[in-house]
């Protein structure tokens, strides 16, 4: 089930412009929520949790903080909070995708989802492996390790997801599309693959076994060193 979401992802991040940028708006709406939900838990907001609001999404995107005070969000009502500045950050990011050469900018923007997606997918699947060695010793405190394995596994999901969403987000308004060189990154790849090809070259080669270039001698032969002794009582000791 997992698989099957990230996977979503990154053939909406494949299929072009519109899915990409779609996609990127969506995480922003969403990681507005992860921000207002974890600094203001309660409807009522306030001075404190706004600021720390406020503080939070301008170390994200770069914005200055009294910009994002004065871009007219409302201050008292969470709700009301996490509409105003997704729609404020929303149109940053139209600002943002106006200024550059488009073509440019799309393509910076697929490599980046699927770097981080990619990137982010690796790295829940060497956590959920070091999950399975040690979910057995669950049971010592009468826990089913089935059970834990699955809850657990299921909130490394949701922290990946919003770790994604995080990163895609903070790359995105740190983004200078004209320095992107898709050809440099794409030969840096090749130049990776090609380390690793070499690597599993020696070691496919050191494990080969030695091939006898001669003859085969017999245990009664005389030994092929030429110390006139049968070969069973010279070089096969």
């Amino acid at each position: 089930q997992q698989r099957t979401v990230v996977y979503q992802y990154r053939r909406d991040a494949l299929e072009g412009e519109n899915s990409v940028y779609g996609l990127v708006r969506d995480f922003i709406c969403q990681t507005v929520e992860d921000v207002a939900a974890f600094h203001c838990p309660r409807r009522t907001i306030g001075a404190g949790e706004f600021q720390k609001v406020v503080h939070a999404l301008h170390q994200i995107t770069g914005l200055p903080t009294h910009v994002i005070e004065q871009s007219g969000c409302n201050k008292t009502d969470s709700e009301a909070l996490i509409k105003d500045l997704s729609n404020y950050l929303l149109e940053q990011y139209d600002l943002y995708r106006g200024r550059g050469d488009q073509d440019m900018v799309r393509q910076a923007e697929k490599w980046l989802l699927l770097e981080i997606i990619d990137q982010s997918w690796k790295q829940h699947m060497l956590n959920i492996d070091h999950l399975k060695e040690g979910i057995s010793f669950r049971s010592w405190g009468n826990k089913n390790p089935l059970i834990e394995y699955k809850r657990e596994a299921f909130d490394m999901f949701k922290e990946m997801m919003a770790g994604i969403r995080l990163d895609v987000v903070r790359h995105i308004f740190h983004l200078n599309a004209e320095r992107f060189n898709q050809q440099e990154l794409e030969a840096k790849r090749e130049r990776e693959l090609e380390a690793i090809r070499m690597v599993s070259s020696e070691t496919t080669t050191d494990s080969e076994p030695e091939i006898r270039s001669g003859p085969k001698v017999g245990r009664n032969d005389v030994c092929p060193c030429g110390s006139g002794r049968k070969y069973k009582k010279c070089c096969e000791k």
